[in-house]
């Protein structure tokens, strides 16, 4: 297997729009404790809320962490 090793570093259309969405999506998580904590009615129950997502964002970082390290190669 050939390694090419001279991509270029760039950024296209679609990477640029993945970023935007992906800003917008993750800021907006700050925006809605009030209307959660309206909804949901208890702190105890948002609190697991809070809690469950963080461990899911946690071993999802993990796997991709795990995924980079088994592909070292540039673009892994």
């Amino acid at each position: 297997m050939q390694l090419n090793k001279n991509f270029k570093r760039m950024l296209g259309l679609y990477t640029a729009i993945s970023l935007v969405i992906g800003s917008v999506i993750g800021s907006g998580i700050f925006m809605r404790p009030a209307e959660m904590a309206f909804l949901l009615g208890s702190p105890l129950v948002i609190l697991l809320v809070w809690i469950i997502g963080g461990v899911l964002s946690l071993f999802v970082a993990m796997v991709v962490a795990e995924v980079g390290a088994m592909m070292p190669e540039t673009g892994g």
